[in-house]
């Protein structure tokens, strides 16, 4: 008998088996007809259904993972605005579970469909015995671009173990009672750009030498946004992470009451133990986090303009 990796029926996992003595022909595929076990050989135009000895592995040889609740939502919720959601997972076989891995998904019922929109993040479940239960918690963000309208939460478990079967595959998924209303969001978006040593004269910078930067903080949505801080950061790439330096000075940006764009300066200065070498110049908008945006991981669009050169003094 030849094992083969389990494989998908809905929203099962089943392990498989075929007789060594049934030969695949070399290009034919291979799939499993939902509930009847057989397997379709593709011929040219048609299809043969024929059996080839399959065989499921024993129900009691894998955990049985179903989500049993699910928590209500929050009554009204903005694009990009965050709530928490909880789910109760069950192993409810005698045999048990190894480590899983539950999804939420907004959706207009309580079925999971393949339009639902998979919420970002997902909850890790360990290993639990038989018979057992475990509450998992989650904060979650709606999507920007998110639908308007009242969505369910579905929660989904699934064992990370592809090889893994599930016995039944009609209880995975949950959904909550009540619904959560998505509407558009009224927050304001800043992002920050085109940071650059005025002059750009293109000369390279010693260590420790003051210079003036310019910089253009803007609000990409039509909605007022309150008064913020852009920050300039030194980086040895187009991006901004953990590694680039902040460098002092900063941008005091005025509250929009709209969509537009503000322009400004601000003297900073290249620290004196920072190593020599080309640098580019990001600029971070509300860098003190001091307005409610619709997104919030945004605000420190990649560096465009050309690298500036710091030398040793």
């Amino acid at each position: 008998m030849i094992r083969l990796p389990a494989v998908t029926i809905g929203h099962n996992r089943v392990a498989l088996a075929i007789a060594a003595t049934h030969q695949l022909p070399q290009g034919d595929t291979m799939r499993i007809a939902p509930r009847t076990l057989t397997v379709a050989l593709a011929m040219g135009v048609g299809v043969a259904v024929v059996p080839l000895g399959i065989a499921p592995a024993a129900a009691d040889e894998f955990a049985d993972l179903a989500v049993t609740a699910v928590s209500d939502p929050p009554q009204l919720r903005q694009q990009g605005e965050i709530f928490t959601v909880s789910a109760v997972v069950a192993n409810v076989a005698d045999v048990a579970a190894g480590p899983s891995t539950t999804r939420y998904y907004l959706s207009r019922d309580q079925t999971p469909l393949g339009g639902d929109r998979q919420l970002n993040g997902a909850s890790s479940v360990p290993s639990f015995g038989p018979n057992q239960t475990r509450t998992v918690t989650r904060q979650v963000t709606v999507p920007t671009n998110m639908g308007y309208g009242d969505f369910f939460i579905v929660a989904c478990v699934t064992i990370d173990d592809l090889q893994i079967g599930d016995p039944d595959g009609t209880n995975n998924c949950a959904a909550s009672a009540t619904t959560v209303q998505i509407v558009q969001s009224t927050r304001p978006d800043l992002k920050a750009y085109a940071a650059m040593p005025t002059p750009p004269d293109g000369r390279p910078l010693v260590i420790g030498e003051r210079f003036t930067v310019q910089a253009t903080t803007g609000n990409s949505r039509n909605f007022p946004a309150g008064a913020s801080v852009t920050r300039i950061y030194l980086s040895t790439d187009q991006f901004r992470d953990g590694a680039d330096r902040l460098l002092p000075g900063r941008l005091k940006v005025l509250a929009f009451d709209k969509r537009g764009d503000q322009h400004g300066t601000t003297t900073t200065g290249i620290p004196r133990d920072v190593a020599p070498g080309a640098y580019y110049l990001i600029s971070c908008a509300d860098d003190l986090f001091q307005v409610l945006e619709l997104q919030e991981n945004n605000n420190c669009q990649p560096a465009t303009g050309p690298t500036i050169q710091v030398v040793g003094g």
